[in-house]
Formats: C-alpha cells, sequence, structure tokens
C-alpha cells in the first residue's frame, strides 16, 4: 500500500493467522448491506507474511500500482483508489454484484470488474463484515482452477483515504 503504515488492531489479529484461519473466520461472518459501505474505504492486506509480501508485485500486474483501497456509489459501482505523485487516482472501474460465495456457499455481494481485460475480469472480491467500519474481503478468481487461491484484505471505511 505504498510504503509501510502501522497495522490496524483487525490486521494485527489477521496476520498473526494463518489462510486457513483467516478463512474459517471469513464463513462465520455477516453478509454486509452494500449500500452502507458508500464511499471511500482505505485497503490494507492482511495475512501470513507471504500474502502481505505478494502485494506490490500483484497490483502491479493488475493494474493497481499504489493501490491504498475502494471506493463505492450509490449505484453498486466504484474504483479502485491509488496513489501516484502523491495524488489520489480512481481506476480500475469495479461493480457489486450478488453472487454465490466461492468460500462459503452464501449469496452475498462481491466487487467484479466485467469492463477489465482477462483475467482482471475474472478477479472476485468478496466481502464480509468484520466489524462496523470494517470489511473483510477474499481476493479470487472466477476460473475452476484458481477459486481456490484467497488473498485476504480489509478495507475500512476512512473519507480520508480519498
Amino acid at each position: 500500500m505504498g510504503g509501510f503504515k502501522t497495522p490496524s488492531k483487525q490486521a494485527q489479529n489477521l496476520n498473526r493467522k494463518s489462510l486457513g484461519e483467516i478463512v474459517s473466520i471469513f464463513r462465520e461472518l455477516p453478509i454486509p448491506d452494500p449500500a452502507e459501505w458508500v464511499g471511500p474505504k482505505r485497503g490494507e492486506v492482511v495475512g501470513p507474511i507471504w500474502v502481505r509480501a505478494s502485494e506490490g508485485p500483484a497490483n502491479v500486474s493488475t493494474g493497481v500500482r499504489g493501490w491504498i483501497g475502494k471506493e463505492f456509489y450509490q449505484d453498486l459501482r466504484g474504483h479502485n483508489l491509488v496513489r501516484r505523485g502523491g495524488e489520489v487516482q480512481r481506476v480500475a472501474p469495479l461493480t457489486i454484484q450478488t453472487v454465490t460465495s466461492f468460500i462459503d456457499g452464501k449469496e452475498g455481494p462481491a466487487i467484479v470488474y466485467p469492463d477489465a481485460a482477462f483475467p482482471v475480469n475474472r478477479v472476485r472480491d468478496e466481502f464480509r463484515a468484520l466489524d462496523d467500519g470494517c470489511l473483510l474481503c477474499m481476493i479470487n478468481y472466477d476460473l475452476p482452477i484458481m477459486r481456490n487461491f484467497l488473498f485476504p484484505f480489509l478495507l475500512h471505511k476512512d473519507p480520508t483515504v480519498a
């Protein structure tokens, strides 16, 4: 996320867990109402060190170099937020759709990128409410051989990020 930042309390907890433990936590969380999440969200990659270390290269390869979060709009669309040249930019348009989760089989919201080029158009960010101000999200690919590759991150309600 563009330089060292002190992890949030939620991240400190999740950074001590295995990916399997984070998936188990995700499966138990309530499904949020996307309408309650309109506005900018500060992003934070969490999980084992190998997940956090892959953030930079993964963000460059998917066009979100300098990723700092996401912004959701009333119409269930939005953008990824990146910081480049000291300025926040809105890139990689997204849509929130209701899907059947690859992770827990429940109907719930997922961020998708229908207008992006392959393979980004197959990315799904499923999310659940970790607490009042934080979503636990899981990146996965809507491709049969990739559905079990999960990468967790948090989205915090934070009007100052944009």
